[in-house]
């Protein structure tokens, strides 16, 4: 189930250019697992529409310990993300900043 999506950002390489989105899928029940998904979004002016250029997994996030995702937000050109782990106290916080399609950084 998707849980939570933010929007934002512009980029451009050529005479493409778009925006950002970030999407949270949550699995489970009782205990959900969250899982971590970038997408550039083109901007097609001839058409009048965005479409999905691409969507890639963020393996960092998505591979490693059970973590929730609690609240996603776009500023200062990144997504912060708000997540707590399972067996830890405390919330934690990541940085996801978006580059080119297909690339990004990710700093725990």
């Amino acid at each position: 189930m998707i849980s939570d999506i933010a929007t934002g950002g512009l980029w451009d390489e050529g005479e493409n250019y778009g925006t950002w989105r970030l999407i949270v899928r949550n699995l489970g029940w009782e205990h959900t697992r969250s899982f971590l998904y970038l997408q550039w979004l083109k901007t097609d002016d001839e058409n009048k529409k965005v479409v999905e250029l691409i969507t890639i997994p963020i393996p960092e996030f998505n591979t490693g310990d059970w973590s929730n995702v609690q609240k996603i937000e776009y500023q200062n050109n990144g997504f912060y993300i708000y997540y707590t782990k399972r067996g830890q106290d405390g919330m934690s916080k990541s940085t996801l900043k978006p580059e080119l399609p297909g690339k990004y950084k990710i700093i725990f």
